[in-house]
C-alpha cells in the first residue's frame, strides 16, 4: 500500500504544481522540508523511519494546500504561531491520507488507531485522527476538503 499511497500522493502534488525532489544525500535525523516560494518539496530517503515518509509527504504538500507564506519564515514566528501552522499542516495532511485508509471500510470498521500505525502518525494526532475520520465518513470524500 506504501507504494501506492506515495504514488498517489506525488500525483496531487504534480497537479498543484509541486516539484517533489527526492535524495539521499541528507543525514538520516534530517527532516523533509518545503519552498513555500519555490513550490518544492525536498524528501529524504535516508529518514530512519521509513515508515514515515507517506505522512511527512502528506504534510509537507499540505503546507503548500494551505499557502502560508509565513512558513518561509517560520523561526521567526512565535511558538503558538508555528504550533498553529503544523497544526494545520499535519490536519490537512491526515484528509490526504484518509481516503486510502477509508476507501473499503465502514465507518464501524475504521480504527483511528490503526491508520495511524499504518502511516506512523504521532501519537499527539489521536484527537484530530478521529475528529477528521468521523468527518470523513458523515459529508463524504467531495465536501471533505471545503
Amino acid at each position: 500500500m506504501e507504494s501506492l499511497v506515495l504514488d498517489s500522493l506525488l500525483k496531487i502534488a504534480s497537479s498543484l504544481k509541486i516539484s517533489v525532489i527526492w535524495t539521499k544525500e541528507l543525514a538520516a535525523e534530517t527532516p523533509s522540508i518545503v519552498s513555500i516560494e519555490q513550490r518544492c518539496i525536498i524528501m529524504n530517503t535516508n529518514w530512519h523511519k521509513k515508515s514515515e515518509i507517506a505522512f511527512q509527504l502528506a504534510h509537507e504538500i499540505a503546507h503548500l494546500i494551505i499557502k502560508d507564506y509565513g512558513d518561509e519564515i517560520l523561526y521567526e514566528r512565535s511558538y503558538s504561531q508555528r504550533a498553529l501552522i503544523e497544526a494545520q499542516a499535519n490536519s490537512t495532511a491526515i484528509k490526504l491520507l484518509l481516503p486510502f485508509y477509508c476507501e473499503h471500510k465502514t465507518y464501524e470498521d475504521a480504527n483511528s488507531w490503526e491508520f495511524m500505525n499504518i502511516f506512523a502518525i504521532p501519537s499527539h494526532l489521536t484527537e484530530e485522527i478521529a475528529f477528521q475520520m468521523k468527518a470523513y465518513y458523515q459529508n463524504g470524500l467531495s465536501s471533505f476538503f471545503n
